[in-house]
């Protein structure tokens, strides 16, 4: 199975920004990081009070790690403990007033993001593949809709789907170096780290640390820029290819793409990726 033809690989890579967009957009207009937005999702979605217990089976995390977040929200004013009046033992989390309109405000920012977003790639597409993809442009607007309520459960769909990966890697490398090769893979050329930077909406000390990894394990080609002999472009190597290529069952069971969209939207979800992972010319 190339990764050409591979259509999940394609917008793994794609849906991997999404999810870099949210984080990016909590941390600046809230100065939260993704595991605390998580669980305001996650209560938020929820609507009734949850136990530590409860929340930590559902979003398969160590119930200590729940604590743990739960106590920074509650320093932010975000979270409030609730006993239960059947036994007073038992707590149980919700959000507060603060809290729930916090969210909101956030999911507000994240979704015109993300509309942003997919807006420049559609319009790309279409400048690239014409009318193929105009005519599936209203479908298109409708899968990608979302209300904060959405958002919530895909803030959740997307931190289970990464935890599964790691799980997957088993250490082979992380998972933001794997997000990084899988971008390299998808594209047509080599990319600079700060195009990598931006477009997987890491910082860029993390993204040098993906490098760093990866060239170890000879993953990577490396070459000096025709334009700028002073940028550094990274490729991927054959062993990069193959190894990639060698996940990509992985990919397939987290993304079941083929039965969840039309052949139409899948062709557009393909062209949309292809576009995003494309450097600019």
């Amino acid at each position: 199975m190339k990764i050409s033809s591979n259509i999940n690989s394609a917008i793994f890579a794609y849906q991997t920004s999404c999810i870099r967009i949210i984080e990016n957009v909590a941390l600046q207009n809230g100065h939260v990081s993704f595991r605390q937005i998580r669980l305001i999702a996650y209560l938020y979605s929820a609507k009734t009070p949850q136990r530590v217990s409860d929340i930590a089976k559902s979003t398969e995390q160590h119930a200590s790690n729940v604590s743990n977040v739960s106590n920074e929200l509650v320093l932010h004013g975000y979270v409030q403990r609730v006993a239960s009046r059947d036994d007073r033992r038992i707590v149980s989390l919700t959000l507060t007033d603060e809290g729930t309109a916090f969210f909101e405000n956030i999911a507000h920012s994240v979704l015109k993001a993300l509309a942003d977003f997919h807006l420049y790639a559609l319009n790309k597409a279409i400048s690239v593949y014409g009318t193929t993809v105009e005519t599936y442009a209203t479908e298109f607007q409708q899968l990608i809709n979302m209300s904060p309520i959405r958002l919530s459960e895909n803030i959740e769909t997307f931190s289970l789907r990464e935890k599964r990966l790691k799980q997957a890697l088993a250490g082979r490398v992380s998972v933001n170096a794997y997000y990084l090769l899988l971008t390299l893979a998808t594209t047509s050329g080599p990319l600079s780290a700060g195009y990598l930077a931006n477009y997987l909406y890491m910082d860029k000390t993390v993204v040098s640390t993906c490098i760093s990894e990866l060239s170890n394990k000879g993953l990577l080609t490396t070459l000096r820029s025709p334009a700028d002999r002073r940028t550094i472009e990274l490729g991927i190597s054959p062993k990069g290819t193959e190894f990639i290529e060698g996940t990509l069952g992985i990919i397939d069971e987290l993304f079941d793409t083929g039965r969840k969209y039309s052949e139409g939207v899948r062709g557009l979800l393909f062209r949309l990726a292809a576009c995003i992972c494309e450097p600019p010319t």
